[in-house]
């Protein structure tokens, strides 16, 4: 059996126009899976897919890159615990 599995993380920021006072956030992550086995009794098989799912949140705007920093890094760490969950 062989098989590969690669991940895709798309972070994208906006100001809020209306206030000026949030920040929009959204995530797309993607997962792509590859598996193949070669058996005696059911020869060669190919299996591929992705999964895609998003996230969007609006939060207070902040210029404090450890806060954005830590909460990019949550919003990925969450999201990818989802998708694994569900590969699984």
């Amino acid at each position: 059996m062989d098989g590969s599995w690669n991940k895709f993380v798309l972070f994208f920021l906006f100001q809020e126009k209306s206030s000026g006072r949030s920040a929009h956030y959204k995530l797309t992550s993607t997962s792509m899976l590859w598996l193949q086995t070669n058996r005696v009794g059911s020869g060669t098989m190919n299996l591929g897919g992705s999964l895609t799912r998003q996230v969007e949140q609006v939060k207070p705007k902040s210029t404090d890159m450890n806060t954005i920093c830590l909460f990019f890094v949550n919003l990925i760490t969450d999201m990818f615990l989802t998708m694994l969950s569900k590969i699984i």
